[in-house]
């Protein structure tokens, strides 16, 4: 739960995400998430490694940032939107942002071996 009572993540969404991936594209996702969960996507998305489909972010300025940005990691993680790859970074699922074919394979391949 976030500030107010209200949900991280919409129920319905996170139900329709989690028995029918196929149904559920980056548009309801996004529809779904905090407005803080949003921009740390942007973020990831921006410093994206067209690559490797990983981002690496920088150290937060402060805790209450560092904290920020840990609970708006959750509801990406829930939605299976990002995984983390190590300290602060993060590879986008290949699914919603589809990489460039010639590295499309070794990406999927990570994603598919991260829990």
């Amino acid at each position: 739960m976030r500030h107010g009572g209200k949900p991280l993540v919409s129920r319905s969404v996170k139900t329709a995400y989690s028995n029918n991936m196929r149904d559920t594209d980056i548009v309801d996702i996004m529809d779904a998430l905090t407005t803080t969960a949003v921009n740390l996507f942007k973020m990831i998305k921006d410093k994206l490694d067209y690559k490797t489909n990983e981002s690496t972010l920088e150290k937060p300025k402060s805790k209450v940032e560092q904290k920020r940005r840990s609970n708006a990691t959750k509801p990406l993680k829930q939605l299976n939107a990002i995984k983390k790859t190590g300290q602060r970074s993060y590879i986008i699922n290949p699914y919603l942002i589809i990489p460039q074919i010639d590295y499309q394979k070794d990406i999927v391949a990570k994603w598919n071996s991260l829990p």
